[in-house]
């Protein structure tokens, strides 16, 4: 388990937090190792630069808009009632952030699956949560939350900032991004 003190806010995380935000981290971490837009950025500027300092940041230059819209996601999430945006986003031709993936379809992500059940002490998140995911499947898209999701959905529930979950993202990722370097550099 890593161990984060919450100096984003006042008081300490309590034990069903900490737990939750371990969670996160061992998600990221077990995800790194899949062949997402910042893990092949990482690897492929490992290869070509030998460095892994330029490495984990071409991964952390990954970021952002397709690959882990964190605050967009985070925005979303944030209304009142998320689940009432996805038919005009549906028909605007606009994808709901933090909702579909490459590795995962038809069906949650196994990887995820100890953030869904931590944030199941939060009802009110879980519930929206799983009214986007609802909606989305009556309009046909049986799509589920993805990283970027579960990232902001804990980033609310800790009363994290927006602008601070690419900094949870980058630092859960970060020792496996450093191990996908080595291993392209011989390291």
């Amino acid at each position: 388990m890593l161990q984060l003190e919450s100096w984003w806010r006042a008081d300490p995380l309590t034990p069903a937090e900490a737990g939750l935000l371990n969670a996160l981290y061992s998600a990221h971490t077990e995800s790194s190792y899949r062949p997402s837009a910042s893990s092949v950025a990482v690897a492929n500027a490992a290869a070509g630069s030998g460095q892994i300092d330029r490495a984990i940041m071409a991964g952390i230059l990954a970021l952002g808009g397709k690959h882990a819209p964190l605050e967009e996601t985070y925005n979303f999430l944030k209304l009142e009632n998320p689940e009432e945006e996805v038919a005009p986003m549906l028909k605007r031709g606009e994808k709901v952030p933090g909702w579909g993936g490459t590795f995962q379809k038809d069906q949650p992500d196994p990887l995820w699956e100890g953030v869904a059940a931590g944030l199941r002490n939060w009802p009110a998140m879980w519930d929206r949560i799983f009214e986007v995911t609802d909606e989305l499947a009556s309009h046909g898209k049986n799509i589920f939350p993805n990283p970027s999701a579960y990232t902001a959905a804990v980033g609310l529930v800790l009363r994290i900032h927006p602008k601070l979950l690419v900094y949870i993202f980058i630092r859960a990722r970060l020792d496996a991004w450093a191990r996908i370097a080595a291993s392209q550099i011989g390291g």
